[in-house]
C-alpha cells in the first residue's frame, strides 16, 4: 500500500478538475451578463408625462414605425417613455414637428385652490384671467390639427362710479398641423373665445394668428455622434441607423456563438465535475472507513 503523502496527488487530480470546471462556468456566466446588459439599448425619451400626454407621443412615434416602451412610475401617475438608442434622434424630429408632448395647462380650480394666505382683488384678477386663458389655450388644443394654443384675455378695470368700460379683447395663437385646415374654422374660434370671457361681446374684438409648423423630413434631425448643422443633409439619419443595426446584429451573433461556446464547454467538462464527484465520494468513504 502507497504512503499516504502519494495518495494524496490522486486524490487532488479530480477537485482540481472540478474546480476549474467551476470557474469555466462562472466565467461564461458573467460574461453572458455582461454581454445582455451591453446590448440593452433602450433609453428614456421622456419622463413625468400624464396618460394621455404619454399616449400622444407613444402614438405619434408608433404611427412612424418607431417602437415605444410606455410604462407607468411605481409610486404616482407619472409616466415614462423610452425609445432604442438607435431612434432616438429620429423621435426627438417626430416629436418636435408635431408638437409633443403637449404642455400641460392647469384649470380654473388648480389655480384657485384654497390658500392660508388672502388674496388683494389685483392678485385675484391676476390669477383669474391665468386660469381663463389656460383653459382656453386647453380648449382649442383639442382641436383637430392643433398643435399648440395660446390665448391671452384683457378684461379692462371696472369703472366704480359708473362711467364708460372699456370692451373685453382676447389674442388667440395657434401653432397648427401641416396640411391641417384650422384656418376655415376661425369663425368658430372666436365665437369659443367670445362666448368664454366676460364682458367681450363683439367677436372683432378677437384677433386669431395661425403658424403652421415645418412638417418632419426625416434626415434633418441631428444624430447622437455626428450633430448636423445643415438642413439638408438626406440619408445621415438612415445611415446612422444602419450602423446601429450592424452593431446590433454583430452582437446578436456574438452573444449566439458565446452561449454556443458555453453548451460546449459543459458538454466537455461533464467528465470532470463526475471525476470531481466521484472523488469527494471517495474521500468521504474513506473517511467513514477510517
Amino acid at each position: 500500500m502507497l504512503p499516504a503523502r502519494q495518495q494524496h496527488p490522486v486524490r487532488s487530480e479530480p477537485r482540481a478538475a472540478g474546480s476549474r470546471f467551476v470557474l469555466r462556468v462562472l466565467t461564461v456566466l458573467l460574461f453572458a451578463f455582461g454581454l445582455a446588459g451591453c446590448m440593452s439599448d433602450s433609453q428614456v425619451l421622456y419622463s413625468n408625462l400624464d396618460e394621455t400626454q404619454a399616449n400622444e407621443v407613444a402614438a405619434a412615434l408608433l404611427r412612424m414605425g418607431i417602437d415605444v416602451d410606455k410604462n407607468k412610475a411605481d409610486r404616482g401617475t407619472e409616466w415614462t417613455v423610452k425609445v432604442g438608442k438607435k431612434d432616438l434622434p429620429s423621435a426627438m424630429a417626430i416629436l418636435e414637428a408635431a408638437g409633443l408632448p403637449r404642455s400641460a395647462h392647469p384649470s380654473m380650480g388648480e389655480v384657485f385652490k384654497k390658500e392660508g394666505f388672502v388674496a388683494s382683488p389685483t392678485e385675484d384678477k391676476a390669477r383669474y384671467l391665468y386660469a381663463l386663458s389656460e383653459e382656453l389655450s386647453d380648449t382649442l388644443q383639442r382641436i383637430d390639427g392643433v398643435i399648440n394654443a395660446r390665448v391671452h384675455v384683457a378684461l379692462p378695470d371696472r369703472d366704480l362710479i359708473g362711467g364708460k368700460t372699456d370692451s373685453a379683447s382676447a389674442a388667440v395663437v395657434l401653432v397648427v398641423a401641416p396640411g391641417a385646415r384650422v384656418q376655415e374654422r376661425e369663425t368658430d374660434i372666436k365665437a369659443i373665445v367670445k362666448d368664454a370671457v366676460e364682458g367681450l361681446d363683439n367677436p372683432d374684438r378677437v384677433t386669431v394668428k395661425f403658424f403652421t409648423r415645418a412638417a418632419f423630413q426625416d434626415g434633418a434631425a441631428p444624430t447622437a455622434a455626428e450633430p448636423s448643422t445643415s438642413k439638408d443633409a438626406p440619408g445621415d439619419l438612415q445611415r446612422f441607423a444602419m450602423r446601429m443595426d450592424v452593431t446590433r446584429g454583430l452582437l446578436i451573433v456574438f452573444a449566439g456563438l458565446t452561449l454556443l461556446a458555453a453548451l460546449l464547454l459543459l458538454w466537455r467538462s461533464r467528465s470532470a465535475l463526475a471525476a470531481f464527484l466521484s472523488g469527494r465520494s471517495a474521500d468521504q468513504s474513506r473517511r467513514d472507513g477510517t
